[in-house]
Order: C-alpha cells, then sequence, then structure tokens
C-alpha cells in the first residue's frame, strides 16, 4: 500500500482522463482508450471517485465469519499482522491451506470479482490472492493511502462488513475534487476498489470491534504479479499467485522478501519444504 502525502493526494492526474475524451480520443463502457491500449479506469459519478463501486453479498456467507472474529487470533491456524498505523488495526489471515479454503471457498460463492470481471486481463478467472478479516477497536489518526496504483485495475479490495456495527462504521476516502467524504458500511453491501482509490480508517474508538471481510483478488495472468504482490503480500503471509499456486511470504525489511512454495501435501507445517526464492 502506497501513502499519499498532501501535496500531491492523487499521484496521478484524474483531469487528464477527462481531457483524453475531450481530446477526441473514445471512451468505451466506463473505460478510457488511447489509441490500441487501454486505460481502464472508471469514475463512480455518486462517490466522485476513480475505480470504486458497492455490491450486494450474501449476509449468510458473511456471517460465517462471525465466530472467527472471536476466535482467529488465538488460533495457530491463523496468522496476526498489525500495520504501523495510528490505530490497533489487526488482519487476520490462514496460515495453512486448510484455512485458506475457508476464504476461498467465500470468495467464490459471494462472486464479488464478476462485477469488475470486464476490467480484468484474463486467461480463465479471476484469482482471490488473499483473504482475511481486517479487525479495529481505535484509530487516533487517519492514514490516506491506496492499495494499488498503476496496476490498470488488475488487481481490487473488497471490505465486507461482518461484525461490530455498533453506532455506524465509515470508511473515509478522497473525491477527485480533493474533499473527504464518508462511505457508510452496511450489512449486505461490500465496497470494491482499484487503482488510485485513496481511503482510510476514520479516528474513533469502537465498542465492540469492527470486523470486516477482505478480499485482494484480479487477474490470473502472472506478468501483472510484480506490482500486485507490493500491497497483498505485506497483508498476509500465505498468499496465492495468479497461477494459483499458494506461497509463504516473509518480509525483512520494506524492500526485501523471502518466498517458499506452499505444498498441501504437508499442512501440518508453517515453513513448508520448497525451493526459496529471495526478493528485492
Amino acid at each position: 500500500m502506497e501513502r499519499i502525502g498532501q501535496a500531491d493526494p492523487w499521484g496521478w492526474n484524474p483531469a487528464g482522463l477527462t481531457s483524453l475524451a475531450a481530446n477526441g480520443r473514445r471512451v468505451q463502457n466506463g473505460r478510457f482508450v488511447l489509441g490500441a491500449k487501454r486505460l481502464k479506469h472508471f469514475i463512480n459519478q455518486e462517490m466522485l471517485a476513480p475505480n470504486v463501486l458497492t455490491v450486494p453479498v450474501d449476509m449468510d456467507v458473511i456471517g460465517e465469519f462471525v465466530e472467527l472474529a472471536d476466535t482467529a487470533e488465538s488460533d495457530p491456524e491463523y496468522c496476526t499482522l498489525r500495520p504501523t498505523w495510528k490505530s490497533d488495526i489487526r488482519w487476520i489471515s490462514p496460515e495453512s491451506g486448510a484455512t485458506f479454503d475457508r476464504f476461498q471457498s467465500a470468495f467464490d460463492r459471494l462472486d464479488v470479482a464478476r462485477h469488475v470481471r470486464q476490467y480484468l486481463d484474463l486467461d480463465s478467472d479471476p484469482r482471490l490472492y488473499a483473504g482475511f478479516l481486517h479487525t479495529r477497536s481505535e484509530c487516533t489518526d487517519a492514514n490516506f493511502h491506496v492499495d494499488w496504483m498503476l496496476t490498470n485495475n488488475e488487481a481490487f479490495t473488497m471490505l465486507a462488513p461482518v461484525c461490530g456495527f455498533g453506532d455506524g462504521q465509515k470508511l473515509l476516502y478522497k473525491k477527485m475534487t480533493g474533499d473527504i467524504a464518508e462511505y457508510e458500511y452496511r450489512p449486505g453491501e461490500a465496497i470494491v476498489f482499484g487503482d488510485h482509490f485513496i481511503h482510510s480508517t476514520p479516528p474513533g474508538s469502537f465498542d465492540p470491534p469492527f470486523t470486516l471481510l477482505v478480499f485482494n483478488f484480479g487477474t490470473d495472468k502472472m506478468e501483472h504479479w510484480d506490482k500486485i504482490m507490493a500491497t497483498t503480500g505485506k497483508q498476509c503471509r500465505l498468499i496465492q499467485r495468479p497461477d494459483g499456486r499458494l506461497d509463504t511470504l516473509r518480509w525483512s525489511d520494506e524492500s526485501s522478501w523471502t518466498i517458499r512454495p506452499y505444498l498441501r501435501e504437508n499442512d501440518r507445517g508453517r515453513e513448508q519444504v520448497g525451493a526459496e526464492v529471495r526478493g528485492s
């Protein structure tokens, strides 16, 4: 994820997208087209923000994670990571193939990827890279950031509320005007976003703790993986690549990591036997 500063809150030029159409380029099905290359961005006119939409989700499937929200942090089959933000946010993710399958099953049944399939470069079907729970009980300061930058909408995030609604839970985001707005989470609805959607947890205390179901998903083509892994690889330690292979990933610092293929036939282990790959 990329933190966004105040001097250049977009890191891109949304006005430039409008000028493409104004200067005689074509707009097809919400996508900006320049010559033979598609710039696959779209604008939510109601939210006045890029590459974001809200979609219905089945609360029966979402409800399967209510109990897990209370128990996963003490379960060795799950991993808890904490971002260095001014909050107590925890990302609780699978540590085994069996627990990853629980999120994969929910992803398949909710079928949220169908809403953005038209933007993805696919050989076959959209791929789930990571599924996890986002839990928080307090935040002292906003941390505006984007999940995805310069992937050309080859990856998306889904956030769906699971439990802990309290007096209403919200997501802060920035409109294309630079104004800050609020999206209110609702049972049975998810928010899905791709490149350059600037957002933050709002400051405040949340009692009971608020929990979201999160999916990172997108293209099934490995040629896009390097840009995608820069985000999803920092939120979970067990991730699925576009080609369907599960990897365990450990970051040694902000720019280097170690990857090992996860072998399902030895599903009881944390560090699976396999060729080690280091990156930077």
